[in-house]
């Protein structure tokens, strides 16, 4: 029988314990060493930047806000997040060009 030793993905120890299962079916586990939960295997949560884009594309074709959510199926709340970091991140872009 081959042991798998897994290490805990906050501060590598080994010392973890089998924490339940999450709604997913994946192990969880807790860190006795840094006191953290974490699952075996996470996977990243969100959307792709590929939806992202073609969802503020939309939004940038003069479609309303609450019609680019309901075709797309998403939160108002987070296009809404979406549009400010989109925002942020072309005034950033606008200061270094200035510069």
């Amino acid at each position: 029988m081959v042991s798998q030793i897994i290490l805990c993905r906050h501060c590598g120890s080994d010392r973890l314990r089998r924490d339940g299962m999450a709604l997913n079916g994946k192990q969880k586990y807790f860190c006795n060493a840094c006191q953290k939960g974490s699952r075996q295997n996470p996977t990243p949560l969100g959307y792709s930047p590929e939806f992202k884009d073609q969802v503020l594309a939309a939004y940038h074709e003069r479609a309303s806000l609450r019609g680019v959510c309901r075709i797309f199926g998403i939160c108002r709340q987070t296009l809404v997040t979406w549009l400010k970091k989109s925002r942020e991140t072309a005034q950033a872009q606008e200061n270094t060009d200035q510069s």
